[in-house]
Parts: C-alpha cells; sequence; structure tokens
C-alpha cells in the first residue's frame, strides 16, 4: 500500500514487489483508484505501469 500526496502517489517498484518476491508468490494483483471517479488515465499512470512492467 502506498500513501500518496495532494495529487500525486509514491510509488517505487522495490517496495512494490519486496513481499510478493519474498514470499516467494505465484502471482500478483496491482490496481488503484481515482479519486475524483474519472477513470481516464492520465500521463503519470501510464508512465507508472510501464516502469512496473520493466521491473517485472
Amino acid at each position: 500500500m502506498s500513501v500518496g500526496t495532494l495529487n500525486s502517489g509514491l510509488v517505487h517498484p522495490r517496495e512494490t514487489f519486496k513481499i510478493a518476491i519474498t514470499t516467494n508468490s505465484t502471482s500478483l494483483i496491482l490496481y488503484h483508484n481515482h479519486q475524483s471517479s474519472d477513470p481516464t488515465l492520465s500521463r503519470e499512470d501510464m508512465q507508472l505501469t510501464k516502469r512496473l512492467q520493466i521491473f517485472f
């Protein structure tokens, strides 16, 4: 779980995958919500998704 700031979330791949890797997980589900209820992906959403895909 990540606690964000007023207008962004602080997410790093190392912390995102640490527990899954150290517990030998076979799968992982990642999700996030939009407080505004507008599901449109932001530029930051797309950049984070690419960073997480490259890491894993």
